[in-house]
Formats: structure tokens, C-alpha cells, sequence
């Protein structure tokens, strides 16, 4: 159900709805994505990290855990029509 924005990815239960809030430092590249940035968030809403991994080079992809790979790819896929 993407657009329900409830993703089960691999066993992991995932909420992607607009108002889900992700704590940045449990996905160490998103951490990095965000500090390249400046940024000093400590959580941030679906759509935003659906944004961030989109938006997100190869060398930050190679750099992603199995698992993180599986929450990006999730993430990403929720928010396409957004």
C-alpha cells in the first residue's frame, strides 16, 4: 500500500505518512546527507527524507547498509506522487 504510506520492506515496518517523523541518527547516511548540508535536524518528516535520499548521489548509495538501502528505496517509493 505506497500511497497508504505503510511500506513492509524485508520484515520492517515502515510509516511514511506525511506526519511520521524519522530520527536522522538510526540511518548514518542520511545523517551524513544532512550534515553535508548544514543541517543540524535531529528528526525529520517523510517527505524530507524521501527528498533527501532521491536527491542523493551513487557514493551516498554505495555507502548504505542493506537495511538503509531498504528504508531509502521505501521512502522514496511512498513519496513519488507527492
Amino acid at each position: 500500500m505506497a500511497n497508504g504510506r505503510l511500506i513492509v520492506e524485508r520484515q520492517m515496518n515502515y510509516d511514511f505518512r506525511h506526519e511520521a517523523m524519522h530520527v536522522i541518527a538510526e540511518w548514518p547516511v542520511l545523517e551524513k546527507i544532512v550534515r553535508s548540508r548544514r543541517g543540524k535536524a535531529r528528526r525529520l518528516d517523510s517527505r524530507m527524507v524521501a527528498a533527501l535520499y532521491a536527491e542523493s548521489s551513487e557514493e551516498w548509495w554505495h555507502q548504505m547498509s542493506n537495511a538503509e538501502h531498504d528504508f531509502a528505496r521505501a521512502a522514496i517509493d511512498a513519496h513519488q506522487t507527492d
